[in-house]
């Protein structure tokens, strides 16, 4: 197996590599696969994955480096989380992308002309309108027809139907995920684990299968100290959050 060091590497090499290559390898070995960009965490994954899907993270430069104190405010008119996106369109990176789930709360992000073209280039772009409640009615309705309305944007893509033993298969890797990153996190202090080496573990984890992600998770404890130990450093890895 392969050393710490060595897999920390790959996880950040995973997070610089800026045009998706992981992913669109991915989908290139099987023709019923779909990618999915997203603005980090504004959609369930488990549901874009039992899909036969993958929800690609799209991750601004500004947020590929772990936040500091130092860290000055942007003044640019797009936040940091949207930096991934207009990349994307600008650079025409959507290339094997075959659409995009997106927050409708930014005017910068709604307005953008050169986004809006993606749509005619074949790729189905969705924008999220969230409700002011999730517990009301109104709240759970709108949410569902949003996750049936994507569904069937990739049910055209692939004609894959997603049945309750492929969803619940995919929720359980999702909280297997979530299980190894707090069994590290806990373990970070007391095997020398820095919290740059943590935050690109994590954020890799949005940029390939979960499948490979739960992996290398799994290869990372192994190869740690695991008696018991008491983290009292609270860090925190922002996957997803919004202005």
């Amino acid at each position: 197996m392969k050393d710490l060091s060595v897999i920390f590497k790959e996880c950040k090499r995973i997070v610089f590599e800026d045009n998706y290559s992981f992913a669109k390898k991915w989908k290139k070995e099987n023709p019923d696969r779909v990618l999915i960009g997203i603005i980090p965490n504004y959609f369930p994954r488990e549901i874009i994955h039992a899909a036969n899907g993958l929800a690609v993270g799209i991750i601004g430069e500004g947020l590929k480096e772990p936040v500091s104190k130092e860290r000055k405010e942007s003044s640019t008119s797009s936040c940091s989380m949207l930096e991934g996106l207009f990349d994307i369109v600008q650079n025409k990176k959507y290339k094997d992308f075959d659409g995009f789930i997106l927050p409708s709360q930014c005017h910068t992000l709604t307005a953008n002309k050169e986004i809006k073209k993606i749509n005619k280039k074949g790729k189905f772009i969705k924008y999220i309108n969230f409700p002011q409640y999730f517990q009301t009615i109104i709240g759970d309705v709108l949410n569902h027809y949003l996750v049936l309305d994507v569904l069937k944007e990739i049910n055209k893509i692939n004609h894959v139907e997603v049945t309750a033993k492929t969803l619940n298969n995919s929720i359980q890797l999702f909280k297997e995920n979530l299980k190894l990153t707090e069994k590290i996190s806990s373990l970070r202090e007391k095997n020398n684990i820095s919290q740059n080496d943590l935050y690109y573990t994590v954020l890799s984890g949005l940029l390939i299968p979960i499948e490979e992600h739960n992996q290398i998770l799994r290869n990372i404890i192994e190869l740690l100290d695991d008696t018991e130990a008491t983290d009292d450093k609270l860090f925190k890895v922002y996957a997803g959050a919004y202005c």
